[in-house]
């Protein structure tokens, strides 16, 4: 949904300055003083409370439902381009799933210990938290929603009980984005290759996502972006597959495709993560066959790693 973020009238702070507006509503430990100061109720009224209809109509246009705006108006300001730009990215999957973990729609501003630079945000009992370290209230306000979908993924698996191993919104993200518009064309070439009228390419998104999630690196190689990556990934995989049969020569040998046929009987390709390969830790990945299934198996500690090479031995396999 296109439309044009309100601009900000007072005096707008730069980026690492603090912004000079008082904030209505910050959930920290201490008792807000009720008492303010004249100049500072001025500032509310003059830079929030005149804002603060505006804002939340634009907010609850913008994510479908009715939200309520609980922060200093440069923040919710600022926020609000990071959360369209969130949705023009992640369309109405991410719609829904920041209407859901932030059930109580409210956008607000609290204190954190964690360790996250300046400022950051996350998804907190309900509520979208814009939130900022120790002596930092103001600082790169423009930055603080911009990892919302970390955020939503982090949300999730809290709400999961802090079960790592559930897909995240980063990972069914990358799943609908990298692998779901492109899967079908890659099996019919799969299936061209082999002259079957069947052929299914099972990427067991949920186990395999699981062994990764578990997994502890031991070393740099392991992609930090991986959960963003996960579903492309996958999709490689199947497309090294691919690549692989082809230069094999599978295509043009009815030979080799009978072999296929012989011995993949069930007429599926799965990819499958495990703890210890059969060909032993020299290699980074293989293919074998299990009953009547093809598996292409890698171990988490060399997963994506020399990703198109798991068939290139199939005729031994076969």
């Amino acid at each position: 949904m296109n439309m044009t973020v309100i601009k900000n009238t007072s005096t707008s702070s730069t980026a690492d300055t603090p912004s000079t507006s008082a904030a209505p509503s910050i959930i920290a430990d201490a008792p807000v003083n009720t008492q303010l100061r004249l100049a500072v109720r001025k500032n509310i009224r003059d830079n929030f409370e005149v804002k603060c209809n505006d804002l939340e109509t634009y907010l609850s246009t913008l994510l479908g439902v009715p939200w309520k705006v609980a922060i200093d108006a440069e923040y919710i300001e600022r926020a609000i381009v990071r959360i369209d730009e969130f949705i023009q990215k992640y369309g109405d999957d991410g719609k829904v799933e920041l209407n859901n973990l932030a059930s109580k729609h409210v956008i607000t501003l609290a204190p954190t210990k964690r360790d996250i630079g300046y400022t950051g945000c996350d998804i907190s009992d309900g509520l979208l938290r814009l939130i900022f370290t120790k002596g930092n209230l103001g600082v790169n306000i423009d930055q603080a929603c911009e990892d919302l979908a970390g955020a939503i993924s982090d949300a999730g698996v809290a709400t999961n009980g802090g079960d790592e191993s559930v897909l995240t919104f980063h990972a069914k993200n990358s799943i609908r984005a990298d692998y779901d518009p492109r899967i079908d064309e890659l099996t019919a070439r799969c299936q061209k290759i082999f002259a079957l009228p069947v052929l299914e390419l099972t990427p067991n998104f949920k186990t395999n996502f699981a062994k990764l999630a578990t997994y502890t690196p031991e070393n740099y190689d392991f992609p930090s972006n991986w959960q963003q990556s996960f579903g492309g990934y996958c999709f490689e995989y199947f497309e090294g597959f691919a690549r692989a049969i082809e230069e094999l020569g599978f295509a043009k040998d009815d030979m080799l495709q009978e072999g296929f046929k012989e011995a993949v009987e069930k007429n599926e390709v799965s990819l499958r993560v495990v703890d210890k390969l059969v060909s032993g830790s020299s290699s980074y990945n293989e293919c074998i066959v299990e009953n009547g299934i093809l598996y292409i198996q890698t171990t988490p500690r060399d997963w994506s790693v020399n990703i198109s090479d798991p068939a290139r031995n199939l005729i031994d396999v076969l």
